[in-house]
This record gives C-alpha cells, structure tokens and sequence, in this order.
C-alpha cells in the first residue's frame, strides 16, 4: 500500500477516473488474509518464520 500511497496525484487521478481504485484496494485486502487462511487450512497455531 506504500507503494500505492506513493504515486503521484495524476496518475491515482487516472486510475480513479478508470474505476481501477477499487479493485486495487480489494487484492490488497484479500492478500492481507493469507496469513489466517495458512493458519485456518494448515492447523497451524501461526505462521512459521
């Protein structure tokens, strides 16, 4: 997301204007819940280091 924050306005602009926003945000919320899907599907207490 650092990376995405960082982008110049007219580019976040464009890809506002292109309804890409959104579904940009979603796969980064939905990469975010690996880590209790390994630990939900493994039986794993957490994720090894």
């Amino acid at each position: 997301m650092e990376k995405l924050h960082a982008l110049p306005e007219d580019i976040i602009l464009d890809w506002w204007g292109r309804k890409w926003l959104g579904p940009i945000y979603a796969h980064s919320i939905s990469l975010g819940n690996f880590d209790g899907l390994y630990i939900r599907a493994s039986g794993a207490r957490a994720i090894p280091e």
